[in-house]
């Protein structure tokens, strides 16, 4: 019975930790734009995002690379392209999006994110902030409706992992503090040796 118990309550958490929506919100192919992209057009990247209803500004960054700015469900993130051929095409996209890490979110909240989605990963950074980003390969070619796919699921798990940050720093709000007194020890007895 324990075990039944067991299985169920896993299978409800694990039900829990899924994204909201899984139907897609964007067309295939809004506009008529290609049906094929690769990684050497990133303005046809922001056209699409654009078409979409999107946000999608093209950047540079202090480097020379360019990026787009974009965002989704209350978060502005960027969708980087990674390793860019000299005058060819990029290999992958990076869509990224980072938050000032609050002390709620520390290494088993990001564990617990993580284990629980399988497409964008979260991490705590060198600065100290916690990240979330997920990689789509572009070698070969990328159906647009494909990237428009996984575009939609970018803005699904920010806005899931924002209500998981969000969970999080309630539940530490809420959560009693355990005085010295209540933990069996009163001012009397710290003064006591031995």
């Amino acid at each position: 019975m324990a075990t039944l118990r067991w299985i169920l309550a896993f299978s409800i958490a694990m039900a829990a930790a899924q994204p909201v929506s899984a139907a897609p919100r964007i067309p295939d192919n809004p506009g008529g734009m290609p049906v094929t992209l690769d990684g050497s057009d990133l303005n046809a990247f922001a056209r699409i995002l654009q078409d979409a209803g999107y946000r999608a500004r093209i950047k540079v960054a202090d480097n020379g690379t360019r990026y787009i700015d974009s965002a989704a469900n209350g978060v502005s993130f960027t969708v980087n392209f990674t390793d860019c051929r000299q005058g060819g095409a990029c290999r992958g996209i990076r869509f990224f999006a980072w938050w000032s890490r609050p002390s709620s979110m520390d290494s088993l909240a990001v564990n617990e994110w993580n284990g629980g989605y399988r497409i964008a990963r979260a991490a705590i950074d060198q600065d100290d902030d916690l990240v979330l980003d997920y990689f789509m390969s572009l070698v070969g070619g990328v159906a647009t409706a494909n990237f428009l796919d996984s575009f939609d699921w970018w803005t699904v798990l920010i806005g899931d992992f924002r209500t998981f940050m969000e969970e999080k720093q309630t539940k530490a709000a809420l959560a009693p503090v355990k005085s010295e007194e209540k933990q069996g020890m009163n001012a009397a007895d710290r003064n006591i040796a031995g």
